[in-house]
């Protein structure tokens, strides 16, 4: 988990690769031909979605270790208030069905944490599993525009 303020994503920015680096044989001034900067526009497009792909994981794995040391002290603090309601005067009787009630509800509690942390960074993992590509346009808006 990040919690000394840096930006995790830092280190995924994107910058572009042709501009700053030789990448095919042409001299200097020389004009690229249309197949070659298809190739290199594709090829800046390939590098943007993997590191956007990159950063949606880095993202995905702060939000789920958030979730799991909040579901920790959730767990952490209900429990001591259990415990320390337990200390609580009562009658013999009233006592044995409180202590019979929390021995099941501390465990159940465990559960249903579990069962929320579970359900969280499942859906989270879907959420990195959904492609950055936007959704192609319907046929009849790529005619009409």
């Amino acid at each position: 988990m990040t919690t000394n303020g840096s930006n995790p994503l830092g280190q995924l920015a994107y910058g572009g690769y042709f501009d700053s680096a030789p990448t095919s044989s042409l001299s200097p001034g020389q004009v690229r031909t249309r197949d070659q900067r298809r190739i290199e526009e594709e090829f800046e497009k390939q590098v943007l979605v993997q590191r956007a792909i990159a950063a949606k994981g880095v993202v995905a794995a702060t939000q789920i270790g958030l979730v799991h040391d909040h579901v920790n002290r959730e767990f952490d603090n209900t429990v001591g208030a259990i415990i320390a309601r337990k200390a609580e005067t009562r009658t013999p009787e009233h006592q044995v069905y409180y202590s019979a009630f929390t021995e099941q509800q501390i465990p159940m509690l465990a559960r249903h944490l579990i069962g929320v942390v579970e359900v969280t960074a499942t859906r989270i993992g879907e959420e990195v599993h959904r492609s950055v590509y936007p959704a192609p346009l319907p046929w009849w808006r790529q005619i009409v525009g």
